[in-house]
C-alpha cells in the first residue's frame, strides 16, 4: 500500500485506487476470499479519501517533516483508519 500512496497516480482515478487495494488485500497471506467483499470496498472507499488527502498535503509538505507520517503508515498496516487519520491530523 505504501508504493500507492508514494505516488500521485490515482489522485483523480478512485475506482483505480478501489481496484489496486483491493486486489492488494487479496494476495495477503491466509486470505481465503476470491474476490474482494462489501466490507473490503467500503473500506478502500474510505482509505481513498485518505489517501487524496495524504497526496494532496505532500505536495507543499516542508522536507524535513515526511519523517513525521511513518507513524500513520503503521497504524495504517494494522487495518486501523480512524487511528490512521488521527496520526495523520497530528503529523500535519
Amino acid at each position: 500500500m505504501i508504493d500507492t500512496f508514494g505516488s500521485d497516480a490515482f489522485l483523480h482515478d478512485r475506482q483505480s485506487f478501489i481496484d489496486r487495494c483491493c486486489g492488494a488485500w487479496n494476495m495477503q497471506i491466509n486470505n481465503y476470499y476470491s474476490c474482494p467483499t462489501e466490507a473490503h470496498e467500503k473500506a478502500a472507499e474510505a482509505l481513498f479519501q485518505l489517501y487524496v488527502m495524504y497526496r494532496e498535503f505532500m505536495s507543499i509538505c516542508p522536507a524535513n517533516k515526511k519523517g513525521e507520517f511513518r507513524f500513520m503508515f503503521i497504524v495504517l498496516s494494522k487495518g486501523n483508519l480512524d487511528d490512521a487519520l488521527g496520526k495523520f491530523g497530528k503529523a500535519k
